[in-house]
């Protein structure tokens, strides 16, 4: 089932995916309990589903608990809680949590860094993204400075992640009152429009980016 969950998540079926993960995740509690890390992993994927759909007040639970499950067997910088850290910062984010989610993000950059895991530019990206709509634009700018080489050589196959690092820049330049912004934004939107759709997590920012949504 879980398998079945990461295929269906990435051939882009997220309505397959959190059936799958919800009964992985029924089987995980009756097989290995309620504090095994495979259920921590389950509880993650299923809630990173529910966050690209925009569904932050639902995920959060099942974050809070992934992470308290992890908290309790494991050191804060284990390889696995840079994803966990990251997901619960965009949930806070989602709710409009921002210090919390600054916290959260800066944890799950700490861990990221440690272990060069593959997720410290997305980190940097979301992290950036916040400390400019706070209006903190020179850490801000510099993260997507960071971000910006090592998401094209993480990520090779997937072209949005570098758009998507250019379309926050593009928004952190407008929100610092620099119009050059507005073309990053421009430029770059539909490369990340093609794998995302308007409703998701990012769809949905790039829109509003361009000012078609409210």
């Amino acid at each position: 089932l879980n398998q079945l969950g990461a295929n269906a998540y990435f051939k882009s079926d997220p309505d397959s995916a959190v059936r799958y993960w919800r009964q992985n995740l029924q089987l995980d509690e009756r097989v290995l309990g309620p504090n095994h890390p495979d259920l921590a992993s389950t509880l993650n994927n299923l809630a990173r589903v529910m966050i690209e759909q925009r569904r932050y007040r639902e995920a959060l639970p099942l974050l809070t608990r992934s992470a308290n499950i992890y908290l309790a067997q494991r050191e804060d910088t284990h390889d696995d809680l840079a994803f966990i850290f990251a997901n619960l910062a965009l949930a806070k984010k989602g709710v409009g949590a921002t210090s919390e989610a600054e916290i959260l993000f800066r944890r799950a950059l700490k861990s990221a860094q440690v272990h060069d895991n593959r997720l410290i530019a997305p980190i940097q990206t979301d992290l950036a993204d916040l400390l400019c709509a706070r209006r903190q634009f020179g850490e801000g700018l510099a993260l997507l400075d960071r971000a910006a080489p090592l998401m094209k050589e993480r990520y090779p196959d997937q072209a949005w992640r570098p758009a998507w690092v250019a379309n926050t820049r593009g928004a952190c330049l407008v929100r610092q009152g620099d119009s050059k912004g507005r073309e990053l934004i421009r430029s770059s939107a539909p490369v990340i429009l093609e794998r995302w759709k308007p409703e998701t997590l990012y769809g949905f920012e790039v829109e509003r980016r361009l000012g078609k949504t409210g």
